[in-house]
């Protein structure tokens, strides 16, 4: 992102910098914005099918807004947590963080939500829901962000009956089998997601490939065919020594 020169220099977009209390030999972390996407207007009459591929649910119900997706780099890194803005301000001072009855204008993306397998970088993006179509790189955007860093990690494995009704428990989690689904799927829901690295499902000895997955406040649903013998096993790796940091987003 590059600042702006208007009598004197003003950086309207800032990476954050922070160095992790009692752990000198860790080198410190720093977000920075990467990328931007902002949206107009569009005529109510416009069909869907024209319209261009949305970036968030905003866009896709028509709303103008604008998405900047940030870049955190660090190490241990183990996952995105929450993003927290205190205030969006425009050249001319108005704070667009909030809507005029004070509910906030903004959300964390759902994707992209990333972070690399050596723990160096992670993703994650801001939805606003103003329209700021052209000038989005003139805004100050103030706040942090909140992730998770893990060293530790460890696996166990449980048999799921594909009619249990009650939760079982694993470690940290909690799961649940959805018996609402189609008659030839489940769905298993693992609570929380936080902490989670992955799940992986088989039959015997064959891998089952999930068809798809969802969240749900702090829950994962991991979508499979439903076992022909009535039984699948899971294997869930996870953090154990799991930490939340928060990095300021701006000056």
């Amino acid at each position: 992102m590059k600042a702006t020169t208007c009598a004197g220099v003003v950086v309207l977009i800032l990476g954050g910098r922070l160095a992790l209390a009692g752990e000198g030999e860790r080198p410190s972390m720093r977000v920075r914005p990467i990328q931007v996407t902002s949206w107009d207007d569009a005529p109510p009459g416009l069909a869907f099918d024209m319209m261009p591929m949305p970036w968030c649910r905003h866009q896709a119900e028509g709303h103008p807004g604008f998405q900047v997706s940030y870049l955190v780099e660090g190490q241990d890194l183990a996952g995105f947590h929450s993003v927290t803005i205190d205030t969006i301000k425009t050249p001319e001072g108005t704070d667009i963080s909030k809507y005029r009855d004070g509910k906030r204008a903004y959300e964390a993306g759902v994707f992209p939500r990333r972070t690399s397998e050596d723990g160096k970088y992670c993703v994650f993006s801001l939805n606003v829901s103003q329209n700021q179509f052209g000038k989005v790189e003139k805004l100050a955007i103030k706040g942090h962000v909140t992730l998770l860093v893990g060293t530790k990690w460890e696996e166990k494995k449980i048999d799921l009956q594909a009619s249990d009704k009650v939760p079982t428990k694993v470690g940290p989690f909690s799961i649940r089998v959805d018996q609402s689904q189609q008659s030839d799927s489940v769905g298993v829901e693992i609570t929380p997601r936080t902490g989670l690295i992955q799940a992986e499902f088989a039959e015997g000895d064959v891998e089952v490939e999930p068809s798809g997955s969802g969240e749900s406040n702090n829950a994962r649903t991991y979508y499979l065919p439903r076992p022909k013998a009535g039984k699948f096993t899971l294997a869930l790796r996870y953090w154990v020594d799991m930490k939340k940091v928060t990095i300021p987003i701006g000056p």
